[in-house]
């Protein structure tokens, strides 16, 4: 099983703690890192589909999907292939953090930031895992792009996890409102090549919560 990463220093910029913590919010930080690595049980799957282009948008064969939008189709621009990928912490870490929330929503905070820097954690291993093996084959990957970046609807999550059998290898499905459950849960596209390709990069220019986000108004950033 994959051993979990939580990178403390990731978690206090999730709280948007700056400058140096006091020891005991360090110590309380380290434990919420802790608790998550505990509970968790992290996981995940991916499939690769060519992709055909029609005219409602990239269809990776085989899937049932449509990517439609112009931010997905600029990030496989150049592509021949993508893969279809989903990962969890699981259920035992939305259990963790909702058992703090009634009774200390400070942790609470703390785990769910820990549980975020988690799933990111995951989903680098596996993009890593993915372009080591393309790299092997003489193939190229771009970067990770997940429903609801740009004009990506969130709305493909349910066919998304089903092209990748998702619920069964991993126990991850999707709420009728399109939130993945468990809620510490990542799907994502990265496109496939023949020569180095860039993609979207990521960052508050395709994210659809950008025009809202309390971090982008605070000058900082949410992910890596």
């Amino acid at each position: 099983m994959l051993r979990l990463h939580i990178q403390t220093s990731e978690v206090l910029r999730y709280l948007r703690v700056t400058g140096q913590p006091d020891k005991a919010l360090q110590a309380r930080v380290n434990q919420a890192c802790e608790a998550v690595c505990q509970a968790a049980v992290p996981r995940y799957t991916c499939r690769y589909f060519p992709l055909e282009r029609r005219p409602e948008g990239l269809c990776p064969r085989g899937s049932g999907l449509v990517l439609a939008g112009q931010a997905i189709a600029k990030h496989l621009e150049g592509c021949d292939g993508c893969y279809l990928m989903a990962a969890t912490l699981g259920a035992g870490v939305d259990r963790l953090i909702a058992r703090s929330q009634a009774s200390d929503m400070a942790f609470a905070l703390m785990l769910d930031a820990a549980a975020s820097d988690g799933i990111e954690y995951v989903c680098d291993y596996a993009e890593a895992e993915l372009s080591f093996a393309e790299r092997q084959k003489g193939g190229f990957l771009t970067g990770r792009f997940s429903p609801g970046y740009g004009d990506l609807s969130i709305t493909i999550q349910k066919d998304f996890l089903f092209a990748v059998d998702a619920p069964r290898k991993i126990g991850l499905t999707v709420s009728a409102g399109g939130i993945l459950l468990p809620q510490k849960s990542v799907t994502a596209i990265l496109g496939r090549a023949d020569r180095p390709v860039g993609g979207v990069k990521k960052g508050c220019g395709s994210c659809s919560l950008r025009e809202d986000c309390q971090y982008r108004k605070d000058g900082l950033r949410c992910g890596r």
